[in-house]
């Protein structure tokens, strides 16, 4: 299950255990918070996001 940018971070901890119940991965474009709650993995490198600052891979 995948959550986007403009998810709350204080819905990330609700999303990521809901699919780990189902038995699937949780994945994010952010490492922080969501890694705290238990996150799989992050789905890009760099992508759109709202914390005001990125990384980008020529």
């Amino acid at each position: 299950m995948k959550t986007y940018v403009r998810l709350p971070n204080d819905h990330q901890d609700y999303v990521i255990n809901a699919a780990h119940e189902m038995g699937i991965p949780a994945f994010s474009h952010y490492f922080f918070p969501s890694m705290a709650f238990g996150q799989d993995g992050t789905s890009h490198i760099s992508a759109t996001q709202r914390l005001g600052f990125f990384w980008i891979l020529s």
